[in-house]
């Protein structure tokens, strides 16, 4: 052999950084293969690269999305829990109610079996404590006057916006379904009589004055009415039709919260006719009155709360036509038209 013969180049040995990954058995650049157990090779610098690329995987924005989704279901889960936490707070003295009952109702069976006149009158004694701590409840109340003075500061502010931007339109409470319930509870009042609904782009930023159309976009005087209704009903008005609401609400407001003594709602297609007698806002109503533009655009805050309801309810805007007061202050009836898409 020549010694004096230089090798190709592609021939030159070298020291190598390729290495079988199974046998770990070195080789030359010009082997692909290991020759002792016929495996690739790789160099450690594409074995770093490669791992490093692996472990920073790139997740899409639809993944994003759900799971910000499922965040805001498990918060709403846990305030569903909470609430029901707290109600079952409250079972010793249902506990205790009943077993009074239970008790002095054995005495009186007890007491005509063995014409005993003590266990009569222990077991009405049993009876009327029982029924006492059934029914009465320790619930705190607040003097309506301090009520209405408190709300009336908040709606002469909304009044003053919509005055300043001389808003004409009649208030359109959107529906939550835009967005993902990022509307929940707001009402848009157009700045000329068109019931056009504003663009979604803008509702969710916060944006309180919109341009498409030319408006203004708050949130619902009485959304917090709202939120108090479907707890008291423990369901939400997104999950339930137009007919429960129309079967439950009197109930809720006559029996339950005691806001008016006599209430009824009326559907006839998309007009939805609502008629209240005797409600604790009475005097806030007379105070509202004097303003120029909440009566006329959004209502007093129970009628918007059933305005934030409805629209919640049917998963449509819904426009406040206006609402009449009797003479005497005493009956109150608001129109709705529900915006079906």
């Amino acid at each position: 052999m020549n010694r004096g013969i230089p090798l190709p180049s592609h021939w030159t040995t070298s020291k190598s950084s390729l290495y079988c990954l199974r046998c770990g058995a070195k080789a030359d650049q010009r082997d692909r293969f290991c020759r002792i157990c016929g495996a690739e090779f790789r160099s450690r610098g594409e074995e770093r690269s490669r791992t490093i690329v692996e472990a920073v995987p790139k997740t899409p924005a639809s993944d994003i999305e759900a799971l910000v989704h499922k965040v805001e279901k498990l918060e709403s889960e846990k305030e569903a829990l909470r609430l029901k936490l707290r109600r079952q707070r409250l079972a010793p003295a249902k506990i205790i109610a009943y077993s009074l009952l239970a008790t002095g109702a054995v005495a009186l069976i007890s007491s005509i079996v063995f014409f005993s006149s003590i266990l009569a009158f222990i077991g009405l004694g049993l009876a009327f404590w029982g029924a006492l701590f059934l029914f009465i409840r320790p619930v705190g109340y607040v003097k309506a006057k301090l009520l209405d003075s408190t709300t009336f500061s908040s709606l002469m502010a909304i009044d003053k916006i919509l005055g300043e931007e001389a808003c004409q339109g009649k208030g359109l409470y959107l529906a939550s379904k835009h967005e993902h319930g990022l509307t929940d509870g707001m009402v848009f009042i157009p700045a000329n009589d068109d019931a056009t609904i504003p663009s979604m782009a803008e509702i969710p930023r916060g944006k309180v004055f919109s341009k498409n159309p030319q408006g203004v976009c708050l949130p619902s005087p009485g959304y917090g009415l709202t939120k108090l209704f479907e707890k008291e009903l423990e369901v939400d008005f997104s999950k339930v039709d137009l007919d429960y609401l129309q079967k439950n609400l009197p109930k809720l407001l006559v029996e339950d919260l005691e806001v008016v003594e006599e209430f009824s709602m009326d559907v006839d297609g998309e007009l939805v006719e609502v008629r209240m007698v005797g409600a604790i806002y009475q005097d806030l109503c007379r105070q509202v009155r004097k303003l120029n533009n909440i009566c006329l655009y959004l209502g007093c805050p129970i009628i918007s709360a059933i305005g934030s309801a409805l629209a919640k309810v049917t998963d449509n805007p819904v426009v406040f036509e206006g609402d009449k007061l009797s003479k005497d202050g005493k009956e109150i009836q608001a129109r709705y038209r529900i915006i079906k898409g």
